[in-house]
């Protein structure tokens, strides 16, 4: 399936459209929850983020996705945020005031890389000024109640 947006939209737009997307094409049903869940929470560190605002905002956003890495420019930050927590595993609040896109380069290694050298996901994280806080708190989540096979276009 190939889907493309019209036109400028933020991430948040995006999503809202590939949420209808999938209820229409593949008859996705699903409910929301919020239950108690352990998390990460995204903050600004002590010192401020050491990053910067890109430049040219309507610049189109160039990402580069590695299993250890997220770099690109004119990142959305919530765009990054979604892609840090998908590569985690684990729910990553954002809690940092920032909106904007910015130019970024997160390089970290895994905890349970074993013999690889470089700096942990929290490390990394500090190297920009933002820090990982673990906490527990109420997430809403999209509970799949039931999906079809696609329909042809």
């Amino acid at each position: 399936m190939e889907a493309k947006a019209t036109g400028q939209s933020s991430f948040d737009e995006d999503m809202g459209m590939l949420r209808a997307l999938l209820v229409d094409r593949f008859q996705l049903r699903f409910h929301r929850e919020t239950p108690q869940l352990k998390m990460q929470v995204l903050v600004v560190g002590r010192s401020g983020p050491k990053f910067q605002a890109s430049k040219d905002q309507d610049q189109k956003e160039r990402v580069n996705i590695r299993p250890t890495e997220i770099s690109g420019v004119n990142i959305p930050f919530g765009h990054f945020v979604s892609i840090l927590e998908a590569q985690l595993g684990y729910p990553v609040i954002n809690e940092t005031g920032l909106t904007g896109k910015y130019d970024l380069a997160l390089k970290y290694v895994r905890d349970d890389s074993p013999g690889s050298d470089g700096p942990s996901v929290f490390a990394a994280l500090a190297d920009l000024g933002l820090k990982l806080e673990a906490r527990q708190a109420p997430v809403e989540v999209f509970v799949i109640d039931s999906a079809e096979r696609p329909r042809e276009n």
